[in-house]
């Protein structure tokens, strides 16, 4: 009778970075989809830009971003069956795979995901692109190994930033 209710929920709230990382929903996940990552320890502000008529920007305010642990979970989106036996075992609420960082395989797994959040890494010729979805809306990261910018598309502006900085070089809008 002990073993019939459900484990023990703490009433914190997982997102994409930083949960408690008892590492429970790994070996829960009959299908291997949940994994860890190590990640560079960051704290800093995303700006957030406004399109102004006649093609200008302003930068309208920032927002905190940080991931403070080494080590976070993410899942493989292509393996994962949605079956909830790591939200089962989480002690937190919100399910990994729906609140962690959801990695695809191919661009077709990415599209017929959608309106899943996620990401896809890959080649696109000389560059790397990091293809994203979030609630936000979707966008794409394009970097040419060597070059000291990169491009974030995210409709309805496309921005040019400083690789080595990550200052904003230019904001267009396209037509």
């Amino acid at each position: 009778d002990q073993n019939r209710k459900p484990p023990r929920k703490l009433g914190t709230r997982l997102w994409l970075w930083d949960c408690l990382s008892c590492s429970k929903c790994i070996p829960a996940c009959p299908n291997d989809a949940v994994f860890e990552i190590e990640v560079e320890p960051f704290v800093g502000d995303m700006p957030v830009i406004e399109a102004l008529g006649g093609g200008g920007w302003r930068e309208a305010d920032r927002r905190p971003y940080r991931a403070l642990k080494p080590t976070q979970i993410a899942i493989f989106a292509d393996a994962c069956n949605d079956c909830g036996n790591c939200d089962v075992v989480c002690p937190e609420d919100g399910g990994p795979q729906v609140e962690k960082s959801r990695f695809f395989g191919s661009l077709g797994s990415w599209r017929r995901a959608a309106p899943l959040t996620g990401f896809l890494f890959a080649r696109g010729g000389d560059a790397l692109v990091l293809r994203g979805r979030m609630p936000e809306g979707e966008f794409m990261l394009t970097h040419i190994p060597g070059s000291g910018s990169a491009v974030f598309e995210a409709p309805p502006a496309i921005v040019t930033l400083s690789w080595a900085t990550h200052e904003i070089l230019s904001v267009r809008h396209p037509e």
